[in-house]
């Protein structure tokens, strides 16, 4: 929540594909909790509305109710497509929070936010 706060754009790393999913909407609950959830939120973003559009073409239900609150998860369960879509969000800086499974792939999302 501090990081959020501040203005940053936070990863959370977890061991399992499974749990990117559940962690993630763990967060927006403590956000919801704490009252914050606005901070989360995404559509003041330019790209927004277009990226929404976007993941309405994705079958992935967990990733289209997670990004409309400003979450979102990367796993390689995932279609590759949902992946891309995810890495461009992440890019763009349109997720505040983002968790991601498995370290092997770290490097490339850590590229991303620099």
């Amino acid at each position: 929540l501090a990081s959020v706060l501040q203005g940053h754009q936070v990863m959370v790393f977890v061991h399992s594909r499974k749990e990117t999913v559940t962690t993630a909407q763990f967060l927006r609950e403590q956000f919801l909790e704490a009252g914050r959830a606005d901070l989360l939120h995404p559509n003041d973003h330019a790209g927004y509305d277009s990226a929404r559009q976007a993941l309405m073409r994705s079958r992935n239900y967990e990733l289209k109710d997670l990004f409309t609150s400003g979450l979102s998860f990367h796993n390689a369960g995932m279609l590759r497509s949902d992946r891309s879509w995810v890495e461009k969000r992440i890019e763009r800086r349109e997720v505040r929070v983002s968790v991601k499974a498995r370290q092997s792939e770290a490097r490339k999302i850590a590229r991303l936010l620099k």
